[in-house]
C-alpha cells in the first residue's frame, strides 16, 4: 500500500486582496480568521500559518492505477461516516473498505487502471470540449 502523505490541521484557502494591499489582507487572515474543533472553543488554540507561496506541491491526482491507492489512504484516514453510504458502498464495490487493506489481484488491477484512463480523458473531453453553451463566459471563448 502507498502512503499518501496526510495534512492534518492544514487549511488551504483564498484570501482577496482588496485595493492592492496585501500586507493587510496577510495580517486580516492571521488576526481574524480561526479554526479549531467546537470542543476547544472555550480556550481555542493559537492559529499557525505556514507560507506556501513559492512552494511546489502536487494536487492533481494519479492517473493511474495509484489512484485508487489514494482514494483508499483518504478512507483509513477519515472517519468512518465521513462519507455518504451510497459512495461508501461504491468503494467496497472495487475493494476499498475502512479498517481493510486495498488488495485488488490482477484481474481487478487491469479493470481499475482501465477506468482510470477512461474516466481520465472523458473528464478531459468534457472540459476541453463541453456541450453546454452555458459553460462559456463569452460567446466565441473558451
Amino acid at each position: 500500500m502507498i502512503k499518501t502523505p496526510t495534512y492534518r490541521n492544514l487549511l488551504f484557502f483564498r484570501a482577496f486582496v482588496k485595493d492592492g494591499d496585501m500586507k493587510e489582507t496577510v495580517n486580516a487572515v492571521k488576526t481574524k480568521f480561526a479554526m479549531y474543533p467546537l470542543s476547544q472553543a472555550k480556550t481555542p488554540p493559537r492559529a499557525v500559518f505556514h507560507n506556501l507561496s513559492g512552494k511546489k506541491f502536487n494536487t492533481i491526482h494519479s492517473n493511474n492505477l495509484k489512484f485508487y491507492e489514494e482514494i483508499n489512504s483518504v478512507i483509513q484516514y477519515e472517519p468512518a461516516d465521513a462519507f455518504d453510504p451510497e459512495l461508501v458502498g461504491l468503494f467496497a464495490s472495487i475493494g476499498i473498505k475502512k479498517g481493510q487493506p486495498f488488495a485488488p489481484d490482477e484481474r481487478m488491477k487491469k479493470i481499475l487502471t482501465e477506468a482510470v484512463a477512461i474516466g481520465n480523458a472523458t473528464a478531459r473531453s468534457l472540459s476541453f470540449a463541453p456541450r453546454k453553451k452555458s459553460v462559456y463566459y463569452y460567446e466565441g471563448s473558451q
